[in-house]
């Protein structure tokens, strides 16, 4: 019974390391957006689709030439949009040529889901703590 607690316990553990990460990947991108919310919205065209990795697994990056401008910007999606967004897209952007820009209409919502992986691992935590405190024999 002994063993089965200790490989429960390490699963926990493991998963409660794996929500908090997550949750700050999704925060950190949270954080991009909220970056540039008051930028200037500019028009682009795509004229790449490559298909990368990120810590989340595998993604999209745009490569988008803005408009009336030799300049090209970068953007990332995941794989299931693709096909999805259109060749000429929307997006904020700060001046900045070497920071990524955010799709208008497809940015998702980050923050929603950091909270959302942080309460699994506030969750798993605290049952592996109340099985723990609860599992002691009284003295």
């Amino acid at each position: 019974m002994a063993a089965h607690n200790m490989n429960l316990n390490k699963l926990a553990v493991i998963v409660v390391c794996i929500g908090f990460l997550c949750g700050l990947a999704c925060f950190d991108q949270w954080v991009e957006i909220f970056k540039v919310r008051n930028a200037p919205i500019t028009k682009g065209h795509i004229v790449a689709r490559t298909q990368t990795k990120n810590v989340l697994g595998p993604v999209i990056d745009f490569s988008i030439l803005l408009n009336e401008t030799d300049i090209t910007v970068h953007s990332r999606a995941s794989l299931s949009k693709r096909y999805i967004i259109p060749d000429d897209v929307s997006f904020r952007y700060s001046g900045d040529p070497s920071k990524r820009v955010i799709l208008l209409g497809y940015e998702g919502k980050p923050l929603i889901v950091a909270v959302l992986f942080w309460s699994l691992s506030l969750v798993v935590a605290w049952g592996v703590f109340l099985r723990r405190k609860l599992s002691k024999d009284p003295e």
